[in-house]
């Protein structure tokens, strides 16, 4: 069962982040790995975001990226978590320091 690079680097960074949505502080639901099938199905519900989008520095690094529900990243757009998410201190100090 060959996993995708996109699969692979979708776990990396919900385990970075305790499987915690950095952006609305909710539960990242773990994958079943039973089949390619479940995997794709779990990938499908997360998209990984740029913190800082492109269109303000490209920097396509592990570092500046989170997972993130598919809700979520339209909702953010092409913002940063600043402009999108404003002064909710407890999201910035979960952002930082986790």
């Amino acid at each position: 069962m060959a996993i995708s690079k996109t699969i692979k680097s979708k776990i990396l960074l919900a385990k970075s982040n305790n499987w915690i949505d950095p952006y609305k502080l909710q539960p990242i639901e773990k994958p079943i790995p039973t089949s390619i099938e479940n995997l794709k199905a779990w990938s499908s519900m997360y998209e990984i975001d740029h913190i800082i989008p492109n269109k303000y520095f490209h920097d396509d690094s592990f570092s500046n990226k989170v997972l993130t529900s598919f809700a979520n990243n339209r909702e953010k757009a092409k913002r940063t978590p600043f402009e999108w998410l404003g002064s909710q201190v407890l999201v910035w100090y979960y952002i930082v320091v986790a």
